[in-house]
């Protein structure tokens, strides 16, 4: 301790005060310009420079570069401007404008997503003259300055390689930090969390992802919000809950296009559910269907193997063939128009089959002339109207019936009547191929009131 009074004293402080902020002065000023020197030196080298603060003042300091496009580099250029796709070599002395490239790139303007190609970075210049060695790292900055597109920075050991030593993509408007090591093969090591192969117990909420590649597992995806739309090559869901709906498609309250469509290679739809549900396949194998409406268009039913069916109604346009038994509660119509129902055996069959008509009664159709007499009637059954009018007592005559349905061998059945008075009997037939002549004779003592007419019934001999 050093204590002293009276006016001596008083000088003697006075003295060593002076001394202490003079040297004190000096030390600080050197101090400064020493550190403000090397910070020029620095920027003419194209060295980031960092201004002294207060050395009381424990905040980092203030960061500056010197920007410059590339093909523009200089000296004191801290940081490389780009605008498209670029490649850098870090160990040449000559990377751009016959000057080592800066460790700064920063992407201003683009027009698309490009790729920054940095080379050789564990031999970069540290100085002009001077190439890293394994004695150092350095550390790179990237700034992807653009609103809309990706910068993606690869570290390469030679310009053009397919194959970059590490990849990292920059989103818009952001930035990263990256180490290049001398004896790390010249590698850019990224931060740890967007280095490829981590695994991050909890990446939180993300805004805007762009996934180009590798593994979702246990993932919901739209778990509160549904995404518009999902393309995926190949989709398997797999059940983990019995209880639980493994695939649910639900479409708009309002919803017009169809809720399903699947189509393969090709704008042909090969399954589609409508808005209303209904479901149209191009082809299907059902092993087993409960169907309980619609309408089956152009289908072969038991086209392979045959099972029972019961039917209201049963039209055939073609062919209906039975190998069974037919047994109907109701009427069975034939609607041929011109053309004959035949009840006959396969031609496989060579003996002789009997058709039998059981002892019910139906309604036969029959087929008349009309006014105009003496046209053909090719039908099985018919009636015949006589062209004569008001038969005389005891008169007789023979008409012709033309009929394709009526063979020489044929068997047909005949009745006179008609008349209001007189009775007309049929006294012989004769029959032609494809017509009858049948005699008449007009048997009581009154004239035949009107026409009369021949009914008949054509049978086909066995």
């Amino acid at each position: 301790a050093w204590r002293r009074t009276g006016s001596s004293g008083q000088a003697e402080r006075h003295s060593l005060t002076h001394s202490l902020t003079h040297s004190l002065t000096h030390s600080l000023t050197h101090s400064l310009t020493h550190s403000f020197t090397q910070a020029a030196s620095a920027a003419r080298h194209g060295q980031i420079v960092q201004i002294p603060k207060d050395p009381k003042d424990r905040r980092l300091g203030v960061t500056a570069f010197a920007v410059a496009s590339a093909g523009a580099n200089s000296a004191t250029t801290g940081c490389m401007a780009i605008t498209a796709a670029d490649s850098f070599d870090m160990n040449s002395a000559s990377c751009d404008t016959s000057l080592r490239c800066p460790k700064c790139f920063i992407a201003t303007t683009l027009s698309a997503d490009v790729a920054l190609e940095i080379v050789k970075c564990s031999t970069g210049r540290v100085g002009q003259a001077f190439a890293m060695t394994t004695d150092y790292a350095q550390e790179y900055t990237f700034i992807n300055q653009d609103a809309d597109n990706v910068l993606t920075i690869t570290a390469n050991a030679a310009a053009g390689d397919n194959t970059p030593l590490s990849t990292y993509v920059l989103p818009a408007l952001s930035s990263v930090m990256a180490l290049c090591y001398g004896g790390g093969s010249n590698k850019l090591v990224f931060p740890a969390l967007y280095g490829g192969g981590k695994t991050v117990a909890d990446l939180g909420t993300v805004t805007t992802a762009d996934i180009n590649g590798g593994t979702l597992d246990g993932v919901t995806i739209g778990g509160s919000t549904a995404a518009d739309a999902s393309t995926f090559a190949a989709l398997t869901v797999t059940g983990d809950t019995a209880g639980e709906t493994q695939l649910a498609v639900t479409g708009a309250s309002s919803q017009t296009a169809n809720i399903l469509d699947v189509a393969i290679n090709g704008p042909t739809s090969k399954l589609t559910v409508s808005s209303t549900g209904a479901t149209t396949i191009a082809d299907a194998i059902l092993t087993t269907a409960d169907i309980n409406g619609g309408t089956m268009d152009n289908v072969v039913i038991g086209g392979s193997a045959a099972l029972a069916g019961s039917f209201t109604t049963v039209s055939a346009s073609s062919t209906v063939t039975a190998t069974g038994t037919v047994t109907t509660g109701g009427n069975i119509y034939f609607e041929q128009g011109a053309n004959d129902v035949t009840l006959a055996p396969p031609s496989s069959v060579s003996a002789a089959r009997t058709v039998t008509l059981l002892d019910e009664t139906g309604t036969l159709p029959v087929y008349t002339t009309g006014s105009g007499r003496n046209v053909a009637i090719n039908h099985r059954a018919g009636v015949w109207e006589s062209n004569t009018n008001n038969m005389a007592a005891g008169n007789a005559e023979t008409v012709t019936i033309s009929n394709s349905k009526i063979t020489t061998s044929s068997i047909v059945l005949t009745s006179a009547a008609g008349c209001t008075t007189g009775e007309i009997l049929i006294t012989r037939v004769v029959l032609g191929s494809g017509s009858m002549d049948v005699s008449v004779k007009n048997d009581s003592g009154s004239a035949c009131v009107g026409r009369y007419e021949i009914h008949f019934l054509v049978l086909s001999a066995i």
